[in-house]
């Protein structure tokens, strides 16, 4: 991928925070220059877990001034997707592989302000959402299967973000979530990813500041090699 490139950013997942104090793991991550806050939804149908109701985004939105994107990874986004942006969520990602109007849930996604985005699981190819590019402009990519934090980064699913930036152009926001790391921040931009989607490498590190500084200047080394 060569040419301009959108800016790094850097997407905490609350699934490894210490639910315990959330006000304060929200604040770390903010006060680090963090860019978005990132929440799973699983029904225990389409992903094999339950987590993260609408008052959970409710209760994140009165401590975080960042955007908070939400990620449905649940059978029926069509039920879910109004009560998420009610509650406070900015972004709405819904999977591709379900059988549903794609293009209609993201206008009406769109039509209640929040930002719609598709999310392709490990296996799927960029292909499948190509004769959307014209309907949504955030994309996520799986690098591990729904539903579990700290799972093992699987390199496999990054050979269709290229596609990817292809097919939706410099101005799509393109996500990686499962595995993300300070080692492999530099090379998923280097294929054409910008939002970095990372649970234990921030909320777990040592240092949250750093972690979050440490992903963005990966990040935009590996941005800067493409451009």
């Amino acid at each position: 991928m060569s040419g301009r490139m959108p800016a790094i950013k850097i997407a905490p997942s609350l699934l490894a925070a210490d639910l315990a104090c959330v006000r304060e793991q929200v604040d770390a991550i903010q006060q680090a220059g963090a860019d978005t806050l990132h929440v799973d939804v699983a029904d225990g149908h389409f992903a094999p877990n339950l987590m993260f109701g609408p008052a959970t985004v409710a209760s994140a939105r009165k401590v975080c001034k960042l955007p908070i994107a939400t990620h449905l990874m649940v059978t029926d986004p069509e039920m879910f997707a109004e009560p998420y942006i009610e509650a406070g969520s900015d972004e709405i990602f819904f999977h591709i592989e379900l059988d549903i109007d794609h293009t209609a849930l993201a206008e009406r996604i769109r039509a209640l302000g929040a930002r719609p985005g598709l999310a392709l699981e490990m296996d799927t190819p960029a292909e499948r959402v190509a004769a959307f590019a014209g309907d949504v402009d955030l994309l996520l990519v799986m690098t591990v299967r729904c539903g579990h934090t700290g799972q093992t980064f699987s390199p496999d699913p990054v050979a269709k973000i290229p596609t990817l930036r292809e097919l939706f152009g410099a101005d799509a926001d393109i996500a990686v979530d499962g595995g993300v790391s300070i080692d492999n921040a530099a090379m998923l931009a280097a294929a054409g990813a910008n939002v970095f989607i990372a649970g234990k490498a921030v909320f777990w590190a040592d240092d949250v500041n750093e972690a979050v500084r440490a992903l963005r200047a990966n990040g935009e080394a590996g941005n800067s090699e493409e451009t």
